[in-house]
């Protein structure tokens, strides 16, 4: 649940009953007394200390008393003047600033220039121009263009109490607000499960063949093809695609590789698991394979058997509803892309993601051939690098402080702005870890927080770290050279905490094995403290750790 302020130049009564299920609500009484509302510091607005504030522009009401273009302008420039004084007083919650639509309602000449088409591009720029990581467009225009202006909104409404959008239209906005702040909160799941057979292609290709299946570049097989490049697009910004199809693999692969209008090939996949197993069963083996939960899978399949036994089977796998016409498929795609893996910006980890776990099953080979761990580590050739956070590293921090469940031990969520806080802190030490081996570059995995909380002593208040190199000791040799740098500076004694979630069972005795005392534990929570007068201990098996603290 989240805290939401909705701001507006008319009356948005009906969507704030929208968003009221699932959020404590502040609207304020009355409508069109929004600019007041911010510019007021003692306002209502600034006490309910909201966690997002929605903006949500009216552009014929405001465009009514725009005589001309720098009318117009002017009086938007006046309106984002206000909303930097909102991100100014409102330093930690998100604002979601709506894009301007406005309807051509004056009877003009064909020829006449359409100053609303100026407006809405103005608008749409200011709020790019905003100096704020936290501002979030909520692009009420896409939306009108997708449902049509009759959909979204209502005459009746409008004038019976200013209200301009209808039922639906609000349902559509207050979806795509709910959206953003599932994406914003890093509620992303991480992988895509596809079907084949009617779900990538038209047919089945073991009875059609690969000349009989329906995918082109027009006409009935562009349906598939559109929506191949939504998933291509998604793939591109670090989601996970597999395959869980019962087909021959021969006949499956010809359609992957030698298909001329297939946009996905073998490479766009972290894993292809074509048989006769269940498809739960497939998703299971993929999950541990990927070491990833079976939560993180959304599943796209055209047969309503399939979607019914994983709902049975694996009731935490999303599943897709397929819809009833193909034709629709494209616009499913990209539903789901806005239900699942919103992502309000995309790190270099995303855009590398297909390819580090692609090597990660190239890793696993290697593990399995391994007779001991050390053995196996020393096969990888692992080099380690542990650094203070640079500026440019600090969006892939703020991601993984969200979206980081199995190895993370307080499971602190931190805003940009607390995280900016901290790293400008002197007391405090955010330490960033990458690695790579002979299959590749992990990128940034690990985050260590460390509080000097006093002359001797410091506290590990965040310690977490990609899944994707858990089991490789990697975590011994961080908090080890974290220890001895600590040691150099003076400091005594380490203090360290656990915190149990739903998921971090993994890392429940992270801090027992790593020699710490227990000093309290109760039923959820354990605290720990180490005397720094000795090191860890770690094995000899990387082949080069760096540490610039």
């Amino acid at each position: 649940m989240s805290k939401i302020a909705l701001l507006s130049n008319v009356n948005i009564d009906s969507l704030k009953m929208k968003l009221r299920r699932n959020n404590e609500i502040y609207l304020p009484q009355g409508y069109g007394g929004w600019m007041q509302e911010i510019l007021n510091e003692t306002s209502g607005l600034y006490k309910f200390k909201p966690e997002v504030v929605v903006c949500i522009p009216y552009g014929n009401d405001l465009m009514a008393s725009w005589e001309s273009e720098e009318d117009g302008k002017d009086a938007i420039d006046q309106i984002f003047f206000a909303f930097n004084k909102l991100l100014e007083n409102l330093p930690k919650a998100n604002v979601f600033i709506g894009t301007l639509d406005i309807s051509k309602k004056e009877i003009r000449p064909i020829c006449s220039k359409r100053r609303e088409v100026f407006f809405e591009n103005y608008w749409y720029e200011s709020i790019f121009e905003l100096d704020s990581e936290r501002c979030v467009p909520l692009d009420i225009k896409e939306i009108i263009s997708e449902y049509g202006r009759d959909v979204v909104y209502s005459n009746k409404l409008w004038y019976a109490g200013s209200m301009p959008f209808s039922p639906k239209g609000n349902s559509f906005i207050a979806k795509e607000i709910n959206n953003i702040i599932f994406a914003l909160e890093g509620n992303r799941k991480k992988c895509i499960a596809l079907d084949l057979d009617n779900t990538l292609w038209g047919g089945v290709i073991g009875e059609d063949g690969l000349e009989g299946i329906g995918l082109s570049e027009y006409k009935e097989g562009a349906r598939y093809k559109d929506a191949q490049k939504r998933l291509k697009e998604l793939k591109d910004i670090g989601v996970l695609l597999c395959v869980v199809s019962k087909n021959n693999e021969d006949d499956a692969m010809d359609g992957i590789n030698k298909h001329p209008s297939m946009v996905l090939r073998k490479d766009d996949f972290v894993a292809l698991n074509i048989n006769w197993k269940t498809k739960a069963e497939n998703i299971q083996d993929i999950a541990q394979e990927l070491n990833i939960g079976t939560d993180s899978f959304v599943f796209l399949d055209d047969n309503p058997a399939e979607r019914e036994q994983m709902k049975d089977v694996l009731p935490e796998v999303s599943v897709v509803d397929f819809p009833k016409d193909v034709m629709d498929l494209e616009k499913t795609v990209i539903d789901m892309y806005k239900k699942y893996f919103y992502l309000y910006k995309s790190t270099k980890e995303d855009l590398e993601k297909t390819k580090m776990y692609q090597a990660e099953g190239e890793r696993k080979k290697i593990q399995k051939k391994a007779v001991t761990l050390s053995d196996y580590l020393k096969l990888l050739e692992i080099e380690i690098d542990i650094h203070r956070l640079e500026d440019l590293e600090f969006e892939r921090v703020h991601q993984l402080t969200h979206k980081t469940n199995q190895f993370n031990l307080t499971t602190i969520r931190y805003s940009k702005e607390e995280l900016e806080n901290i790293k400008d802190d002197e007391n405090y030490r955010i330490y960033t870890v990458h690695t790579r081996d002979k299959y590749g570059d992990n990128g940034l995995v690990c985050v260590v927080i460390v509080h000097i909380t006093d002359d001797k002593s410091a506290e590990v208040e965040t310690f977490l770290m990609s899944c994707r190199v858990m089991g490789r000791d990697i975590e011994k040799v961080v908090l080890s050279k974290i220890m001895d740098s600590l040691k150099n500076d003076g400091i005594k004694e380490i203090k360290g905490e656990y915190i149990k979630t739903l998921k971090n069972a993994p890392v429940e005795d992270f801090y027992d094995k790593m020699e710490f005392e227990c000093e309290y534990k109760d039923e959820n929570t354990k605290k720990y403290k180490k005397d720094l007068s000795s090191s860890l201990k770690t094995e000899e098996v990387y082949k080069k750790i760096e540490f610039r603290g």
